[in-house]
């Protein structure tokens, strides 16, 4: 799997440890956005991570002065793609390869939670398919509003 040829900088290794000591989980991925931390943990670590009522997660963005978001791994791409746009109610999603063998993800999302899944400029979504590419080789992933049916 890709994860294992991530290269960390001395700061992500910093905020890693701090965070494993902390919560006590297992952190696979971090990525730094000058003010959002992602954290990728292990499959059934996230409410260790996160604490009770999400206080682990307040206490760590107060001492990191960054939000954070923390991502629950899973080997199956489309759960784990599904994580990742956590909190947006996402519908489903939807993994194609193109003749040239180049991944693509269609992640099916609530219209209402269109602005959180893609943040202001892209951000978010950028950290979000930067950290899939990492850990399943997805090139792109596009967002798509689901149709109210009525």
């Amino acid at each position: 799997m890709a994860s294992s040829k991530i290269k960390f900088t001395e700061r992500e290794l910093r905020f890693i440890s701090l965070f494993q000591e902390y919560t006590g989980a297992t952190v696979k991925d971090c990525v730094e956005d000058e003010n959002l931390l992602v954290f990728v943990v292990d499959r059934g670590e996230l409410g260790q991570a996160v604490g009770k009522r999400g206080l682990k997660a307040k206490e760590l963005s107060n001492i990191f002065q960054k939000r954070l978001k923390i991502i629950e791994y899973s080997d199956d791409v489309t759960a784990f793609i599904a994580n990742a746009l956590k909190p947006a109610n996402v519908k489903q999603v939807r993994v194609l390869e193109k003749a040239d063998g180049v991944k693509i993800a269609i992640a099916e999302v609530d219209p209402s939670d269109k602005g959180m899944t893609i943040g202001k400029g892209g951000k978010n979504i950028d950290l979000i398919k930067q950290i899939v590419k990492r850990h399943h080789g997805i090139e792109k992933i596009v967002i798509q509003l689901s149709l109210i049916h009525i």
